[in-house]
């Protein structure tokens, strides 16, 4: 969630209890830079090992957009797209 959006969002207790779930809010605004750098480290080795998933093996909708349609990409953003938007800035990429 980014903090420029929705002050308040749902959350169903009964099914996040369930599925032991919890919720992490982090600020990184005010992190030094040696501290972000680390954090950054630290999600990359953990999705190197495979704890963490990433993508649409993980159940994450990720919408491609080559360079060219940078327009569409953004009113995908605009109108709420589930999941990840990514611009492809190389076409071997996309």
């Amino acid at each position: 969630m980014y903090a420029g959006g929705a002050a308040t969002f749902p959350v169903d207790l009964g099914a996040s209890m369930g599925a032991n779930a919890r919720l992490l809010f982090v600020s990184i605004f005010t992190m030094p830079e040696p501290a972000k750098r680390a954090a950054v480290a630290a999600v990359m080795d953990a999705v190197a090992a495979g704890v963490l998933g990433v993508g649409t093996a993980a159940g994450l909708q990720v919408h491609h957009h080559p360079l060219a349609d940078l327009g569409r990409a953004f009113e995908a953003v605009e109108q709420g797209a589930v999941g990840k938007v990514l611009v492809d800035v190389d076409p071997a990429l996309g």
